[in-house]
């Protein structure tokens, strides 16, 4: 009989516990949901790419290894300049097919709206301060005989960060060669 008592606080106590879980669970689905609702998209645009600063593993031939590095403008769909800085790495040549090259890239978008150019009180300059950024990594097929993705054609890559308004982001990039050598990179922020 004595069994059946200690049992009997047990089992009341772990179905609380089962219905206090379950609960927990409905309101971080709850939570999740209002987080989703606030999905927000950046849209950057700007015009054609420029030669990039190449760095080649083996002279004269496209190799694993070969670097493209990029620094340019551009604004977002509001008016507010950008400043993208991208560093580019074949990882492997005539990959998926022929004439295709696999390349891993990491792009950093610098919004202009914030940091400072100003002097810290001791002739130091805090122009090095930089505040709003977005941060995408991911891979995606180039022709060799390109720096770019082909025109018309889009790429997904991740959100891996921000900095300032955009801390801690994460979603998705679109980047989108449009005709007319333009571009569009739509990030979906989640």
């Amino acid at each position: 009989m004595r069994s059946s008592l200690v049992r009997t606080p047990l089992i009341a106590a772990a179905t609380a516990g089962l219905i206090l879980a379950t609960l927990s669970g409905c309101s971080a689905s709850e939570s999740e949901a209002t987080v989703l609702a606030e999905t927000s998209t950046v849209t950057v645009i700007h015009p054609a790419v420029p030669a990039p600063t190449f760095v080649p593993r083996v002279e004269g031939v496209s190799s694993v290894g070969d670097v493209r590095v990029w620094n340019f403008g551009g604004a977002t769909e509001d008016g507010e300049a950008v400043t993208m800085n991208w560093i580019m790495t074949t990882t492997a040549v005539n990959v998926p097919t022929e004439g295709l090259e696999t390349r891993f890239a990491t792009g950093v978008f610098t919004f202009a709206s914030t940091g400072t150019d100003s002097d810290d009180g001791n002739g130091n300059s805090n122009a090095n301060i930089v505040g709003d950024q977005l941060i995408l990594e991911g891979v995606a097929y180039y022709p060799t005989a390109g720096s770019v993705i082909e025109t018309a054609t889009s790429t997904v890559r991740a959100i891996v960060g921000g900095t300032g308004r955009f801390a801690g982001a994460r979603g998705s990039v679109v980047s989108t060669r449009l005709s007319g050598d333009t571009w569009r990179h739509e990030f979906t922020l989640d």
